[in-house]
């Protein structure tokens, strides 16, 4: 779903539109898409939540099997939810936020894909204001994601949040970058559960930085090297400059037709650099209009409602 359309929904309100969103959830169940699905229940938790829960319940038949228990879960935890907000207007108020805002079950956790990729999305995410605290953890790769039980990823919050790389994740040397098998495998297998899959359209984290902050750490001029291609390792590509038509060609062709050719020479990055990096720029300045921007900023908005 085209960011555009989730901002969309995000922003629905009125009842009159619960029937359709209803009818939306259900079509997303269907082609079992746990991201909309998601976004839609949130839409009409805000809306009605006591009228979510009774749809969530309406629509389990439609779910996949694998999804069925997953989505009775959601319901009943929808369904206390509701009955939270019912006596929150009761002089016990205060004494119930304090409740909810102590224990960890109201915390969001968000799993990246390498250890390097932490403390770039803990600098991004300080960046945006009264963001409360966050669990983090990542899980080492691809394969390593496969290997995790869901269990895992709610282990001492209510949600979680599992944002990987483009690398194994999208054909990056396609026009749309779609996903590729391995990653529609786990959006199935996460689909049914209270955790969002989100896969970066670029070959990872270090593809989203900025010539300026690149340049600032490393202290060398990179502007032959820029604009990065987005579906290659910028560890790879940015490697000491080799004299050569040869070399210039092998750059040229990665670049205008996304073809895969090793680089050798001396690296000029290292990813133990990504935290000093991420500190050397803004998420508004340096990200506005990348998908990482989207992502960073849902987290941020989801973590701030369970908190609540």
């Amino acid at each position: 779903m085209a960011s555009s359309h989730r901002l969309r929904i995000q922003k629905v309100r009125s009842d009159i539109y619960i029937d359709k969103l209803a009818k939306l959830r259900e079509r997303a169940l269907t082609l079992e898409l746990p991201g909309e699905v998601g976004l839609i229940t949130e839409a009409l938790a805000q809306i009605d939540r006591p009228k979510t829960v009774a749809i969530i319940k309406r629509q389990i038949p439609r779910a996949p099997e694998s999804w069925r228990r997953a989505q009775q879960y959601i319901a009943i935890e929808q369904e206390r939810t509701a009955k939270i907000e019912k006596v929150q207007n009761s002089p016990f108020d205060t004494i119930l936020r304090k409740l909810r805002g102590s224990t960890t079950l109201r915390r969001l956790k968000l799993v990246c894909e390498g250890q390097s990729d932490l403390p770039v999305f803990k600098e991004f995410l300080s960046q945006i204001p009264d963001v409360p605290e966050i669990e983090f953890d990542f899980v080492g790769g691809w394969p390593n994601l496969a290997g995790k039980d869901t269990k895992y990823f709610q282990q001492g919050c209510n949600e979680a949040f599992v944002v990987m790389d483009g690398d194994c994740g999208r054909s990056l040397n396609k026009s749309k970058k779609p996903l590729t098998n391995v990653a529609r495998a786990q959006q199935r297998r996460l689909g049914g559960h209270p955790v969002q899959l989100r896969i970066l359209e670029r070959y990872g984290i270090e593809n989203y930085f900025s010539q300026k902050a690149l340049e600032k750490v490393t202290g060398k001029v990179l502007t032959a090297y820029f604009p990065i291609p987005e579906h290659v390792a910028v560890v790879e590509y940015l490697r000491e400059e080799q004299p050569g038509w040869k070399y210039r060609i092998k750059r040229f062709l990665v670049s205008r037709f996304r073809m895969n050719l090793k680089f050798s020479g001396r690296a000029l990055y290292s990813k133990n650099l990504n935290e000093e990096v991420a500190k050397q720029m803004s998420l508004e300045r340096d990200l506005k209009g990348a998908d990482l921007f989207n992502i960073i900023h849902e987290v941020a908005a989801r973590a701030k409602q369970l908190a609540e």
